[in-house]
């Protein structure tokens, strides 16, 4: 698994408001998932955290921050192996019933690696005990559409606009989760 705790954002710097990283995140979804909800809007979701990020926080700070979590090909293939028991290769080979098994199953795991998060930070003392003390939304993302900003396009190795589905050149099973 691939896991970037603090990414630089090409959508706003981290100093205000998360709305332009959450319109880019919300680009290919429909909603956002925290907790205790699994189908948050676009304005609720600025609203859950950029109504947090004021407390005690200096102008300088970052108010927000936005780890993500990659799934290896790998990874993915034993989680519809799991589910299935069956091998798929290409997300678009599951059917509408087997990506919404998918997607559910993807939410609960990101949903315990916040559990895990909330733990690390140690402040159980500050009854911060698991994922839903913290103050996050997050995505599942399973296609990817590339634009301008990718160091690949950037580099002529790949046409702007072009849809894959895979995490390697490979066609895989591909999920990422933004928080």
């Amino acid at each position: 698994m691939f896991v970037e705790l603090n990414p630089s954002s090409e959508s706003g710097d981290k100093k205000g408001s998360c709305k332009k990283y959450a319109q880019y995140l919300l680009k290919d979804n429909t909603y956002f998932f925290n907790h205790s909800n699994d189908q948050i809007n676009l304005d609720e979701a600025v609203k859950i955290i950029d109504a947090n990020n004021k407390k005690g926080l200096g102008k300088n700070d970052d108010k927000w921050f936005a780890p993500i979590y990659n799934l290896a090909e790998d990874e993915a293939q034993h989680i519809c192996r799991l589910l299935f028991n069956k091998s798929y290769f290409d997300y678009n080979e599951l059917s509408s019933v087997e990506k919404k098994k998918y997607n559910e199953y993807i939410v609960d795991l990101g949903k315990k690696f916040m559990d895990d998060m909330a733990l690390s930070f140690n402040l159980q003392d500050k009854n911060v005990n698991s994922g839903n003390d913290l103050f996050y939304i997050a995505v599942v993302e399973n296609k990817r559409l590339y634009t301008g900003h990718d160091e690949d396009v950037k580099e002529i190795k790949i046409l702007m606009q072009e849809l894959d589905t895979s995490l390697n050149d490979e066609e895989s099973i591909d999920s990422k989760f933004d928080y």
